[in-house]
């Protein structure tokens, strides 16, 4: 949502004081890791309104963790059920072997959830996929067309 508006998003895996020092570090704004009634946040409603421009780092432990796990060796994409197709095309144009990994959130005792929504978002980007499919890649999208 935030980039769909033009915001220039920094991924921060931590909640802390280290993600403040980030944001002064990239010129931008920290979002609230709680949802707030006034400002930016990691709820998607509260970056409905972003301007475009708008340097804001998002401290995610989950989503973030991964991005910055992997970006140095591969091109790492966000997608979800609002965005899926496009997502699916911009892969499919630029890559060959495509990983579609739904991120799932890591519980406090370090344990990984995947939710419904994690698949049907994973399933939703493989339907637009072309190619031979893993097990795992046919469950989700099978989740996506339950």
């Amino acid at each position: 949502m935030a980039n769909n508006n033009g915001a220039i998003i920094f991924p921060s895996q931590w909640k802390n004081r280290s993600a403040l020092d980030y944001a002064l570090s990239v010129n931008a704004q920290l979002a609230s890791h709680e949802r707030i009634a006034n400002g930016y946040s990691l709820s998607p409603f509260s970056l409905v309104n972003v301007f475009a421009n708008t340097r804001l780092v998002l401290p995610s432990p989950n989503g973030a963790t991964f991005t910055l796990a992997v970006q140095q060796q591969a091109q790492v994409l966000t997608g979800c059920l609002r965005n899926c197709e496009a997502v699916a095309n911009f892969a499919q144009k630029h890559g060959k072997g495509i990983s579609v990994i739904p991120a799932g959130k890591r519980w406090n005792d370090g344990s990984l959830r995947i939710a419904v929504e994690d698949m049907m978002s994973a399933g939703a980007i493989v339907n637009y996929l072309q190619g031979r499919f893993s097990a795992e890649v046919k469950a989700t999208l099978a989740v996506f067309r339950v």
